[in-house]
């Protein structure tokens, strides 16, 4: 009851944080991307129900495969049924360490990383933090 209850109440924030206004630097475009929106819940569903965030091997990747029980059986179920990639088209960054955290980036438009049009390092917190 109290998992069904921590789940009920980080979808009911997740949904109050993701009706603000949008964040500086991040075009409208990105921030009403309903893809970006699914990617982000499907990592807060995994990191509830997992207890961590995905690590950098697993990637965005494991969300489309199906989830495990605790006692690592499977019920058949996906976070999500495909990776989806920015609003260019383009794969999302991913990375995760203990001393970092989740990284989360878009490349942007140009198609490169490393520019001033990356969002970063978390574009799930820019999706939800929008001031």
């Amino acid at each position: 009851m109290k998992f069904v209850m921590k789940k009920i109440i980080v979808v009911s924030m997740l949904a109050i944080f993701s009706s603000v206004v949008i964040a500086a630097g991040a075009s409208k475009e990105f921030i009403e991307n309903k893809e970006l929106a699914k990617l982000c819940d499907a990592l807060n569903m995994f990191k509830l129900d997992r207890g961590r965030w995905p690590t950098t091997d697993e990637g965005l990747k494991v969300l489309a495969f199906p989830r495990l029980n605790d006692n690592g059986e499977s019920d058949g179920r996906t976070y999500l049924s495909y990776i989806p990639n920015d609003p260019w088209g383009n794969e999302y960054v991913y990375k995760h360490s203990k001393k970092i955290g989740l990284e989360l980036h878009s490349i942007g438009p140009d198609n490169t990383i490393g520019t001033n049009d990356d969002l970063g390092p978390d574009v799930c917190e820019i999706l939800y933090s929008k001031p």
